[in-house]
């Protein structure tokens, strides 16, 4: 895939924008152009090269969604608790002040709702109080859609 914006610093990673290209059956070309925004090109390759069978965005518990960042240390890619807690204490102040962040980017890749993008955004939400967000699943097990599925029917 290659990006359709000319110029990424005009890219406006909302929500809104989002559902937008969802409508318009642009999402994968939207999280695209948000992760090369990002300058996360290696996210962006290493979840394109993987088949999916759907991309939807919902509005989603964040206490649902396993973060795969942080200072613990079994986190998958362990992050040195000064630098994870600088990173989210700045995004959260942003929300604070009325920043909405990007919908964070979930997989079944690997595990099932995996954050692939968004590990420091969803602990930012939940320490200012946020309970949910707009959530973008690229789902690549026909397992993992009806598991989706199944909750959001809920």
């Amino acid at each position: 895939m290659s990006s359709n914006i000319k110029n990424v610093s005009n890219f406006a990673p909302t929500s809104e924008n989002a559902l937008i290209a969802k409508e318009n059956g642009t999402l994968d070309q939207w999280i695209e152009d948000l992760l090369h925004s990002e300058g996360n090109d290696a996210l962006s390759k290493s979840l394109f090269k993987e088949k999916t069978v759907a991309i939807e965005i919902y509005d989603y518990p964040l206490a649902g969604l396993k973060k795969i960042v942080g200072p613990e240390e079994n986190e998958e890619h362990r992050q040195s608790p000064d630098v994870w807690e600088a990173q989210v204490s700045k995004i959260a102040k942003l929300i604070k002040n009325g920043y909405k962040p990007a919908p964070l980017i979930v997989t079944d890749f690997w595990n099932y709702f995996e954050i692939a993008d968004g590990n420091h955004r969803q602990e930012a939400m939940i320490r200012t109080g946020m309970t949910r967000y707009w959530t973008i699943f690229m789902i690549k097990h026909e397992e993992g859609k009806k598991y989706l599925e199944s909750i959001i029917k809920k």
